[in-house]
């Protein structure tokens, strides 16, 4: 089409709704590989909230590396061992590498111990379960817990770039920007 289709994945100050880092790339290039390209910019010190689309492995190791936490949705089938209860809903787990993962990566090691609070969804019988590399047992699992939510700041700071910066824009329907090249386009969404 005349207009390129165009992906974007942010990272924002929670407490001030400031875009910290921003990629963007062709819509076909994966969110993970746009926030691999952002992970540089990230704070050593700063905590990390993200969706279960990030929980890679690889890709957290290297957020941790670099001297920032973490906290992210678990995706279903990632498979734990519990080594210590910290509190209701709270303990310190042990993951295993995949293999092949260590293959293409030899620096991650065999297992790595995190930290997963198990939270109920409001209204639900639903339990998500959130891991971080926030091993500290004096913060408690419930502020742990209280902090996920604040990661849809994120989501509504980018909805109003996406609902008030285009007349066309909808909810369920992609922006549409004037510009036509990859600079033009960042350019406009920066404005």
């Amino acid at each position: 089409s005349a207009f390129p289709q165009v992906r974007l994945v942010a990272c924002l100050d929670v407490g001030t709704r400031v875009l910290a880092a921003v990629r963007f790339g062709r819509y076909a290039k994966a969110e993970i590989t746009l926030a691999e390209d952002l992970r540089p910019d990230l704070k050593a010190g700063s905590l990390v909230m993200l969706d279960r689309g990030f929980a890679a492995y690889g890709f957290l190791w290297d957020i941790a590396q670099q001297g920032a936490d973490f906290l992210v949705r678990g995706k279903r089938n990632m498979k734990v061992r519990r080594i210590q209860k910290l509190g209701r809903g709270d303990f310190l787990v042990r993951v295993r590498i995949p293999r092949h993962l260590r293959t293409l990566r030899p620096e991650l090691p065999r297992t790595w111990t995190l930290r997963q609070v198990v939270v109920a969804v409001p209204g639900s019988r639903v339990r998500r379960r959130l891991f971080t590399s926030m091993l500290d047992p004096e913060i408690r699992g419930s502020e742990i817990a209280a902090l996920y939510p604040r990661r849809w700041d994120e989501e509504i700071a980018i909805d109003e770039i996406k609902t008030h910066l285009g007349d066309a824009a909808a909810v369920n329907r992609p922006l549409i920007l004037r510009s036509r090249t990859p600079a033009r386009v960042e350019q406009e969404i920066y404005g």
